[in-house]
């Protein structure tokens, strides 16, 4: 078993790997990408075999059916999960658009252009699919990532991550491009939300108190 790093490092290994991330080109990426669709699909009975465990602790702790529907995954989730990355494959590449230009009075070309992130760290609840869909948004846009998901689905986005992980390596890329918080304390929260210095943008998605 994988020891459990702090946040800090977690913070760290992705800062460091922004910075190869952020050299890659359209096709590169897309070619991550895919091999994370065939990694996503090569593990799903090792990501279902988790997600019973995330069914069975939330069914035993009386989570309501609604809530186990949005925990839940199967074969037919597990392949539009799939699709989406196609989807993702499609889009045109975020970073390296020029959204205005014009040239001052001096003569000088001044323009904006978009540029990746860095880091992103994403604390979300209950939906183990926003492991995925988070990830290779992210890795579309040139920016690395921490996910911070909800304690229900620990088991759930774990796999996925790994998945996620395997198939950027598979690539023959830094698999630290994604990283993952697998303590589901308040705490790690609050650290995560205090990373300066190694997180550039910061989503917390959650209740008012978050």
């Amino acid at each position: 078993m994988e020891p459990i790093l702090s946040v800090k490092e977690l913070g760290k290994f992705a800062r460091e790997a922004s910075y190869k991330l952020k050299k890659l080109n359209t096709a590169e990426k897309n070619k991550m990408l895919a091999s994370i669709k065939e990694s996503l699909l090569s593990e799903r009975k090792k990501i279902l075999e988790a997600n019973e465990i995330d069914i069975k602790k939330g069914r035993e702790n009386n989570m309501p059916e609604g809530l186990i529907d949005r925990l839940l995954l199967n074969e037919g989730r597990i392949e539009a999960m799939a699709k989406s990355i196609d989807e993702v494959i499609d889009f045109k590449d975020p970073v390296g658009r020029v959204l205005s230009m014009e040239e001052n009075y001096a003569g000088l070309l001044i323009g904006k252009k978009t540029v990746p992130m860095g880091v992103i760290a994403i604390i979300y609840e209950s939906r183990p699919n926003v492991t995925l869909d988070a990830a290779i948004l992210s890795l579309k846009a040139s920016s690395a990532i921490i996910l911070r998901g909800g304690k229900e689905s620990i088991n759930s986005n774990i796999a996925i991550a790994d998945a996620i992980r395997l198939g950027i390596k598979n690539a023959g890329y830094d698999e630290n491009f994604v990283q993952i918080v697998k303590d589901t304390s308040r705490e790690s929260s609050k650290e995560l939300m205090q990373l300066k210095g190694y997180v550039d943008l910061l989503l917390p998605r959650g209740s008012a108190s978050l």
